[in-house]
């Protein structure tokens, strides 16, 4: 069942993350939206710029992509991790930790 994203503004983009480089921010178990959707793989990241914006990743941006997540305004579960939609259908999701789990 889908959950709304009622969650604080820390769980959408933490601390300083958008003045650092994403690729500092990467992590096996991200704590913030940003910080997931910096963190997607490779393929995974080509599959969703095309899929879901229909554009090259180089013309996606993850301010672009935290846009979407907002308006889809959706999670699969309220319990760590979180699996936040990105996309309405769910096809495309990121994972967020709790920080009380690292």
């Amino acid at each position: 069942m889908p959950y709304s994203l009622n969650f604080s503004d820390e769980f959408f983009i933490g601390p300083d993350e958008t003045e650092m480089n994403p690729s500092e921010l990467r992590s096996e178990r991200p704590t913030s939206v940003y910080q997931a959707i910096a963190s997607m793989e490779n393929p995974d990241w080509e599959n969703m710029c095309r899929c879901i914006f229909g554009a090259d990743p180089e013309f996606v941006s993850i301010e672009t992509v935290m846009g979407m997540v907002r308006e889809t305004n959706t999670c699969s579960d309220l319990r760590s991790p979180v699996r936040v939609w990105i996309d309405e259908e769910g096809l495309c999701t990121v994972r967020v930790y709790d920080k009380d789990e690292e």
